[in-house]
């Protein structure tokens, strides 16, 4: 099958072109047409053509001047059912557009018409009616060229679709394309048309063309714009979801995850559109846009939860958010880094893993608030995981739980049944719980620096059956309550830790070396407990009702083996104080001013406190005493001995001795001391309480006077010199 064009071809100066030649090569083939064949025709004198053209795609080459010797390419042409042309020029027309090279090709075939034209008159003098019907040529010749560069903009291909691929689109025309996978695609020119497409191109009836339209890559939002060779900017995920020209492959920038007038201050944040469940969806790392098609971050390390969708208002929940980021960062890489900044809400506990660093910006700047009666920040899945290495950073962890709490809610909760190791927490406070941090599980080489945890118990307060011993702490660590798992808290180093508005500030429940560089305990009711090893430097501001229950008061440079302090509110059992069985405390060096009392007036040691009354002060005797007085300041020590008597019933059992100071300006006396002593059968045993009092604050006269009492068993009586107490004076 074949078109037929006719006409008479002109120059670019409108002049008859004589004997101008034209070849069509086939690049495309119909029927019998065979790719790559070439058909030249030569115009008469009068510029006059006729020819048949086969269906197919041709190149399209011309040559005015034979002397010349050269063919130029003008055009790539497509020749089928659908071809309306009858002259050469229309038949160019219609066709692909012209490229810069095409166009600069036309300024040239101008410039050598003038060439040709000086050229054709010798031709005219050998036929003047040549000549006349040259010049008309030539003026046909040259408004042709000068339709088709003006256009080039009308025969640009067409998109279909918005130029998207999409299953189920018809192309109707050949000029017509949609783009897949970063390609353009339109119909051969031996598809019959009209042409419905499927999922993806099959080259049996599309093939890929080049978009000529160069203003494409000036307007890079026009419509078939190829986003391979920029990133499509939007103002926002939900925007960039939300965009219909998705094509795979497509690249894009967004400003921020939220943009609008509510921005997360995410940064930029750049995405590649992927095949659809290239990745699980997480608002993060992929996105979902729908069945076909998923975003993919080019996520930033470290990674910061700002890029999972975290928004820092403080009121929208950031569970979801944080969640995912740390679960991918655990799955990519062995240490990763989270980042976070800004006030963060959630509405249930976070939980943190090991193997990452959560790094705030700054302990006010970055705060994460846990809902009321919710534990703060709980470390991997209680009670099973363990913990190889960790680093929390520089951010706050805040609830606003009141007095009392409702629960035993816990700021960081660390619960686990195997090791942790190698946990470094700098620069992270917390406040607004019940308890402070609670380390249940083997510590190793973990560190605890500049923090300040804080509780909320108000201060002042006498009654607080339900915020003491172990249910309210500002620190405690290591675990031994049940049989068979003690979980020995082994090296613990606290540096710079200050723990206020507790039951107790540290708690040593079982922990073999345990370390205190510079802490604070302020405001607790009771200072220290320590079931086991303790040691360091601890401070407490006893002018300021620090310590209801006087807890530990110790200048810098005191090494504290063991200090027990528990409640003296409610009953003790056996199981409460076993920890304490031969604990001592170590004093500093230096002289002593000793006092020892003797010669006790009978006693019935039972379950309830009695006090001492002796008869012997120094080897002297006196009328009797319960209170010596001291007038001298500076911190005091209290020994006392009990021997046992091997009396009926038995003594065996642990026994509480407390120390009871009052001043000068108090009307009572107060328990500043508590410590435990276990009595087995035929043996004696030597207690050491040490009270580091300050005498003579609020008077000129400190007055001591020590009870005691037993866990359990019947009562008994005690005389003599069974019982002694020597109370010295500490040189500083």
């Amino acid at each position: 099958m074949s078109v037929q064009i006719a006409g008479v071809l002109l120059d670019p100066y409108g002049e008859i072109a004589s004997f101008a030649e034209i070849k069509f090569i086939t690049t495309q083939g119909a029927g019998e047409v065979m790719t790559t064949a070439p058909a030249t025709y030569k115009t008469s004198a009068d510029g006059s053509y006729s020819m048949n053209i086969q269906f197919g795609v041709f190149i399209v080459q011309m040559r005015y001047n034979q002397s010349n010797g050269k063919f130029q390419q003008i055009k790539k042409v497509i020749v089928n059912s659908n071809t309306v042309a009858t002259t050469l020029g229309e038949l160019l027309l219609n066709n692909e557009p012209l490229t810069p090279p095409e166009i600069a090709y036309v300024e040239q075939l101008v410039a050598e018409a003038k060439e040709y034209r000086d050229e054709s008159e010798v031709f005219a003098a050998a036929s003047e009616a040549s000549a006349q019907n040259s010049a008309s040529s030539a003026a046909e010749s040259a408004q042709s060229a000068i339709d088709a560069a003006n256009s080039a903009a009308l025969i640009a291909p067409i998109p279909l679709n918005g130029g998207v691929w999409a299953s189920g689109q018809t192309y109707d025309f050949y000029n017509q394309y949609m783009i897949y996978n970063g390609e353009a695609y339109s119909p051969l020119p031996a598809t019959v048309l009209p042409y419905t497409v499927g999922a993806v191109p099959d080259l049996g009836f599309v093939y890929q063309i080049k978009l000529n339209d160069h203003s494409l890559l000036a307007n890079l939002n026009a419509v078939g714009a190829h986003d391979k060779i920029y990133r499509r900017g939007h103002d926002s995920v939900l925007d960039c979801v939300n965009y219909t020209g998705h094509v795979m492959g497509n690249k894009y920038e967004v400003d921020d995850y939220y943009g609008g007038t509510e921005p997360s201050n995410s940064g930029v944040l750049f995405f590649t559109v992927v095949p659809a469940g290239t990745g699980t969806a997480d608002g993060g790392k992929y996105i979902d846009i729908d069945a076909n098609f998923q975003l993919e971050q080019n996520l930033k390390i470290p990674y910061n939860v700002k890029q999972w969708g975290a928004k820092a208002d403080d009121t929208t929940p950031a569970d979801i958010p944080f969640s995912n980021a740390i679960a991918y960062a655990r799955a990519n890489g062995l240490v990763g880094q989270i980042n976070f900044s800004g006030k963060f809400f959630f509405s249930e506990t976070p939980v943190f893993y090991s193997h990452l660093i959560y790094q705030g910006a700054g302990k006010g700047g970055t705060i994460l608030r846990v809902e009321p009666g919710k534990n703060g920040v709980q470390i991997n899945p209680t009670p099973a995981d363990s913990v190889s290495y960790m680093e929390m950073r520089d951010f706050s962890i805040k609830s606003t739980n009141t007095f009392p709490a409702v629960n035993d809610n816990v700021g960081l909760k660390i619960d686990l049944t195997a090791s942790c190791r190698r946990l470094n927490i700098r620069d992270v406070d917390i406040s607004g719980f019940k308890n402070g941090v609670d380390g249940k599980c083997p510590f190793y080489l973990c560190t605890f620096k500049n923090m300040q945890i804080v509780g909320i118990v108000p201060r002042d307060i006498n009654d607080i059956p339900n915020y003491t011993n172990d249910n309210s702490f500002g620190f405690a660590s290591g675990f031994n309550d049940n049989v068979g798992d003690v979980r020995d808290a082994t090296t613990v180093t606290m540096e710079n830790v200050f723990t206020g508005s507790f039951g107790i500030g540290i708690h040593n429940r079982y922990t073999a070396a345990m370390q205190l560089i510079n802490c604070v305990s302020e405001r607790n009711f009771y200072g220290v407990l320590a079931d086991k090893g303790l040691y360091g430097a601890m401070y407490q501001e006893w002018n300021k009702n620090s310590c209801l229950n006087r807890g530990l008061h110790q200048p810098t440079g005191v090494q504290i083996t063991a200090i027990n302090e528990t409640s003296s509110w409610g009953a003790f059992t056996a199981a409460t104080v076993e920890a304490a069985r031969g604990s001592y405390q170590r004093s500093l060096n230096g002289a002593r001013s000793d006092k020892t009392y003797s010669d006790v007036l009978p006693i019935v040691v039972s379950t309830s406190t009695q006090y001492f009354e002796f008869q012997s002060e120094n080897g002297e005797a006196i009328s009797k005493t319960s209170a010596p007085a001291h007038r001298i300041i500076g911190p005091y020590e209290v020994e006392v001995y009990l021997t046992d008597t091997n009396s009926t019933p038995t003594v065996d059992g642990t026994y509480i001795i407390d120390i009871w100071v009052k001043e000068d300006a108090e009307a009572t006396y107060r328990s500043v001391r508590r410590s435990f002593m276990q009595l087995v059968a035929a043996n004696s045993f030597l207690g050491t309480s040490n009270f580091n009092y300050k005498g003579v604050v609020r008077g000129n006269l400190s007055n001591v006077r020590v009870s005691v009492s037993r866990v359990g068993g019947e009562g008994f009586t005690i005389t003599g010199n069974e019982l002694s107490m020597v109370v010295r004076r500490i040189s500083q």
